[in-house]
């Protein structure tokens, strides 16, 4: 009798649907946010249907979670060294973090405070100025949010989506450390009881806080466990890829576990479980995806999703502040797609990709290398 494939016989590095997944999942944060900050009723179909227990928005970060943890440790092992690993992921995310950081201080706040006040005066007069802004966040941690006040909007919150960065890069540390200690290769095992340890601290905040109060209204520890156990699940089924089956059916049963559990209560009446639920279930459906979808070639031409996502919430501000939302929802939606592109697109190929271009040369080689790179743009 043959046996069903695994992950690993379906896996092919080359010819899959990550980079699909990574789009769609940055453009449904997109979506989700654009309710909020257009203005619209904060009705969000997984608020409706998970009785609050997540959105879209999150929903979709928890995705990419999944995804970058089973990428990120074929990372390591395919490098096997700690600094060639860290130089890949350091170029992979600040230049172009950083590069957004003075697009956002320097050129989307000045068109926003214009828009709002109709003049720049008072602009840098600020305590929120875009040095600031620029100066206390520069090493991915967000410490501030407005830039001169803006934006006017209920959050005051300028790029709302750079919060899920520097715990996506503490994630890449723990992948690193394992990576060091051997454990990727010969302890596979504590990859997975670290995923548990996070699910459980994760359910003890939600259903029993006062049982941990060292983790209990401390919003960085609260998001780091809500989104590291999706990226160390990832993690885990890429090293028990030879394990793991892939199969539509398990896939199948996993998303209906998930959407009646989340709806109904799958443990108990009126208590849905959904965070801990999409945990157990939601890893192995987005990778199941990237490897089953037939979107193979969509990212030829570039993976424009990083960019996508880091600069699309301050250009919906913008957008929102020229009225683009009395357009309703679904044009509104349509034009920041559009704008968001326009800015992701030349990321990818001014930043990214220059920078991805470095990433087997180090100290004064890199320096050259990227002088060359720029003399022949």
């Amino acid at each position: 009798m043959k046996s069903s494939p695994t992950l690993l016989d379906s896996f092919n590095p080359k010819h899959n649907s990550f980079g699909f997944l990574r789009f769609t999942l940055a453009a449904l944060v997109l979506v989700s946010h654009g309710l909020p900050i257009g203005g619209f009723p904060d009705d969000d179909p997984f608020i409706l249907y998970t009785h609050h227990g997540t959105t879209l928005g999150t929903l979709s970060v928890a995705g990419f979670f999944a995804l970058s943890g089973f990428l990120i440790t074929r990372s390591y092992l395919s490098t096997d060294n700690l600094w060639k690993y860290m130089w890949h992921r350091f170029l992979r995310i600040l230049p172009a973090f950083w590069i957004c950081l003075v697009i956002c201080a320097f050129v989307f706040a000045p068109i926003l405070f214009f828009i709002e006040n109709g003049t720049l005066s008072g602009f840098f007069a600020t305590s929120d100025s875009p040095f600031r802004y620029i100066a206390v966040n520069f090493f991915l941690l967000m410490r501030q949010w407005s830039i001169s006040g803006m934006p006017v909007s209920q959050y005051h919150i300028f790029n709302g989506s750079l919060w899920s960065l520097v715990h996506e890069f503490i994630c890449y540390l723990g992948i690193g450390s394992f990576g060091v200690l051997g454990i990727l290769k010969k302890q596979r095992w504590i990859v997975v009881a670290s995923t548990l340890i996070l699910w459980t601290l994760q359910f003890l905040r939600l259903h029993a806080p006062d049982s941990v109060p060292m983790i209990t209204n401390h919003t960085f520890i609260e998001n780091f466990l809500r989104y590291a156990p999706f990226f160390f699940a990832g993690s885990a089924m890429y090293l028990y890829r030879d394990k793991i089956p892939y199969n539509g059916v398990l896939c199948l049963i996993l998303l209906v576990i998930y959407v009646v559990g989340s709806a109904y209560g799958l443990f108990a009446p009126n208590i849905t479980f959904t965070r801990e639920l999409e945990v157990l279930t939601l890893p192995y459906i987005m990778i199941w995806l990237a490897l089953r979808l037939p979107f193979q070639n969509f990212d030829k031409r570039g993976d424009f999703s990083y960019g996508f996502y880091i600069y699309a919430f301050p250009l919906q501000n913008i957008m929102t502040a020229l009225g683009a939302n009395h357009l309703g929802f679904t044009l509104y939606t349509i034009v920041c797609l559009l704008v968001t592109l326009v800015f992701a697109i030349p990321s990818y190929f001014w930043i990214e990709k220059p920078m991805l271009d470095l990433k087997h040369y180090y100290g004064m080689a890199a320096v050259r290398k990227l002088f060359r790179l720029s003399h022949t743009k």
